[in-house]
């Protein structure tokens, strides 16, 4: 429960009274008693007390909805790769990677582009998706790759042959996803 807090401001227009003193109390031994203030300890730290508890109960609540909708959020980020062999076709979600079995390389999709013509629009060129890929070769060496549907559907790097098979455009909801199939072969 909230307490009106008192003001000792003066009023504006209001006189003061001329205070007659008044005469502590006395006890045994002829000492006065310490004065006492009117509030009581209690009343000065209840509203900081209310203030602490209210922003614990914040704090408490803004953690579970945090983790009640961790799960619920979308893959961002890199995971951890799968493994596939050479000469066997794969899928890749941008941010996924896969290692290739028996062999130092592993390929990462970063990113897809679609500069691909709109829809009733003419265009002089149709466009093409591509993927950038990131390849390690041999746990250090790390090179960048772009190959599309179109203009560069493979390359070979450090002896290995990257083909991109096909990119496909997926609807997720409210969102696009372009998975790319690959092939690596030596």
């Amino acid at each position: 429960m909230l307490r009106p807090e008192l003001s000792t401001a003066p009023v504006r227009g209001a006189r003061s009274l001329p205070r007659e003193p008044r005469e502590e109390p006395r006890v045994a031994g002829g000492e006065a008693p310490a004065r006492r203030s009117r509030a009581s300890v209690a009343d000065v730290q209840a509203p900081a007390l209310h203030e602490r508890s209210l922003v614990k109960l914040v704090l408490r609540f803004a953690a579970t909805l945090l983790f009640l909708t961790a799960g619920c959020a979308e893959r961002s980020g890199p995971t951890a790769p799968r493994e596939t062999r050479l000469g066997i076709p794969f899928e890749l979600e941008v941010g996924e990677s896969v290692v290739i079995a028996s062999e130092p390389l592993e390929i990462g999709l970063q990113r897809v582009t679609d500069s691909r013509c709109p829809r009733d629009v003419y265009c002089i060129w149709a466009g093409q998706l591509a993927a950038a890929l990131e390849l390690r070769i041999g746990g250090g060496q790390t090179a960048a790759l772009e190959l599309g549907t179109v203009i560069d559907r493979g390359k070979t790097v450090s002896g290995y042959r990257i083909e991109l098979l096909d990119i496909s455009a997926r609807s997720q909801g409210s969102q696009m996803s372009y998975p790319a199939r690959l092939l690596v072969t030596k």
